[in-house]
Order: C-alpha cells, then structure tokens, then sequence
C-alpha cells in the first residue's frame, strides 16, 4: 500500500488486527529488518496490528521535495499515523534510527503512545560525539552504513559474532537495502541526520513503559548514551546484552524475544 504525503510516497504494509504497533526501521534500511524481528513474536500473539513502513527516501517510499532533513522525516510520519492509526493509541517499536524519530513521536505525541521498545537505539546523531565500546583499531572512527564497502566489512561491523544465521539474517532483512545508496541517502546521513532541536528535553518524563535493548559490543550507536537519558522514563526497563552488537535482535535472538514478550505481556494483564 502507499501514502502519498505532500510529495513523498510512503510505501507500507499491515499484518494482523488490533491494537496498532508502529515499526520504524534503521537508516538507511527498510521495514524488512523489522519484520525480520518481530514477526516470529506477533505471529504468536493475536490482537496487533502491525503497520510496517518504509521512511521516506528508504526501500519503496520517496522523499519528494518534502523530506530534506530529520525534522521533515518526523514530521512526514506524524502525519503518516494521524492517516492511517484512526485510534487514540498505539504502540511504538524501533531500531536504531528509526528510535531516533521515535523518541521525536515521544517528544510531540506522547500521550498518544501506549508504550515503546527501542533495540539499538540512535541516541546522539553525530558520530564523532557517541559513547562508544573500545574499538580493535581504535584510531579507525566507525562508518555509517552507506560508506561501508562490502557484506565482510558491513557484517563485522554490524554483528559480535558473524555465523550462518546472522549471514542468513542480513542477506534477506538489510543487504538489499544497502545496495540501494541513493544521492538523497549519502547527502542525507551526511547534511541533514540529526534534528534541529533537542529530541531529549521533554515537558514532562514520558510516563508509559519503555523497553531499551542495547548490546554491550555496539560500536555503531553504543549503550552508554541510551542510559544517559533514563531520567526522560520513569517506566524504563534497560538491558545490556553481553555479547550483542548493532545486530542485537539475531547476536541474541533468544534472548531478545523473551524480553520482548516480556515487555508486551505488560499490556494484557491488568
């Protein structure tokens, strides 16, 4: 299905009925890394609808001439929700990236949202100012996705331990995605990434329960800055997986889905 919204196409698809849950992928992916993580987990619960979207300038959606920044891309899904989530509340799920615009929604629409889980989140936009694990070749600062070279370098990068499942993974939710490095993509992620505004000062902390899933070995976004702004989140449950790196949601699939139910298990009993 697709949204056409003041010039930028929003290409998307919904699984299940229910209460409406919001996926917003990474950058510069698409919503099959969503999919890839948390269909195993909604298959089995009944009573969720999931509205999978590609952002703009991202997998099938365009940009237009309206997507020039991240406050045009926040803005672009607020307006996205308002058409098709014709109910009060929903629920929020993203990663790294696409927790990023999250906490944007948190900032402007709180009371809308019934609860949110954010794996890898973007917490700082720049790169050069993120907390980060130790690196193996410490004077060698981490690339974005769209300036790594190749499936060995994106892999190590992305993943603590690269074997068949985390190849298999990659190969079907981002390798497609990243072959697609669009001139909106590299000026983008190079000009326009972070927000012109403070996406952490709030009004008021968000008093809804909130999952973060970090992985210790993260050395994309790291783990650190995600705890910086706990006091934001009252309601927060914070994990840091051993052993995970930017590709949490396989490095410890396991273990990621049983938080997961955890976390949504909050919002069927009293």
């Amino acid at each position: 299905m697709r949204i056409t919204i003041e010039g930028a196409e929003i290409d998307f698809e919904e699984i299940g009925e229910g209460t409406p849950v919001i996926m917003l992928h990474g950058f510069p992916l698409d919503r099959e890394v969503m999919k890839g993580c948390m269909e195993p987990i909604f298959c089995r619960r009944p009573g969720y609808r999931r509205i999978y979207l590609d952002m703009p300038g991202m997998g099938k959606s365009t940009p237009g001439d309206r997507v020039r920044d991240s406050d045009d891309m926040l803005d672009v899904i607020e307006r996205f929700i308002e058409i098709r989530v014709s109910e009060d509340r929903y629920l929020l799920m993203g990663y790294s990236y696409g927790c990023y615009i999250g906490r944007g929604l948190v900032k402007h629409q709180a009371e809308r949202i019934m609860g949110a889980a954010f794996i890898c989140p973007l917490i700082i936009a720049k790169d050069d100012l993120r907390n980060l694990p130790p690196r193996d070749e410490p004077d060698s600062p981490p690339k974005p996705f769209n300036e790594l070279e190749d499936d060995s370098q994106v892999l190590s990068t992305l993943s603590q331990k690269v074997n068949d499942r985390v190849i298999e993974r990659y190969k079907k939710e981002i390798k497609i995605a990243l072959e697609i490095q669009s001139d909106f993509i590299q000026k983008f992620r190079r000009d326009s990434y972070a927000f012109s505004f403070d996406v952490d000062e709030l009004e008021e902390p968000f008093q809804r329960p909130i999952l973060f899933l970090t992985g210790r070995q993260d050395r994309m976004v790291g783990f650190q800055d995600a705890w910086d702004i706990l006091d934001n989140y009252p309601r927060a449950t914070f994990a840091v997986l051993d052993g995970a790196g930017h590709y949490l949601q396989v490095d410890k699939e396991g273990l990621f889905e049983d938080l997961l139910n955890e976390f949504l298990d909050g919002f069927e009993c009293p």
